[in-house]
């Protein structure tokens, strides 16, 4: 979808679509011959799965509902802060880029490297940038 994901949206996944590539990324993580590809495959989504996780865990501590529709993830807080849907969309790509070119390149260690330098990255646009959550 990344030619379909820049404004001004040509299709849109909704539901069923992201489930159902949630389901073969998770077929494809399960089908790790070995630990170390295991992480590997799993580190790749760092970018999404660091957002998720970190909204979930904030949102549960301030006793908010975390079943309920909200505007809370970083991309989401990005664009009410006025960054443009290409621009954001641009550093989730780029991030998911350099940790393929990292896994290909350095292997798995220089992969999580690269996973830490992408979560302080997203860390500092939530401080500097970001709409408050």
């Amino acid at each position: 979808f990344f030619i379909f994901n820049f404004h001004p949206a040509k299709i849109f996944m909704g539901d069923v679509g992201s489930v159902f590539l949630g389901c073969i990324y998770s077929g494809i993580v399960f089908q790790s011959k070995d630990i170390y590809s295991f992480l590997a495959v799993l580190i790749l989504a760092t970018p999404l799965y660091s957002d998720i996780t970190i909204t979930i865990i904030r949102r549960f501590f301030n006793n908010e509902n975390i079943f309920l529709a909200h505007k809370k993830h970083l991309f989401q807080r990005l664009y009410q802060a006025g960054w443009g849907q290409n621009e954001i969309s641009s550093i989730y790509i780029l991030s998911s880029f350099i940790l393929s070119f990292s896994l290909l390149k350095f292997s798995i260690f220089g992969e999580i490297i690269c996973s830490l330098i992408i979560l302080l990255v997203g860390i500092y646009l939530e401080k500097k940038y970001a709409a408050k959550f």
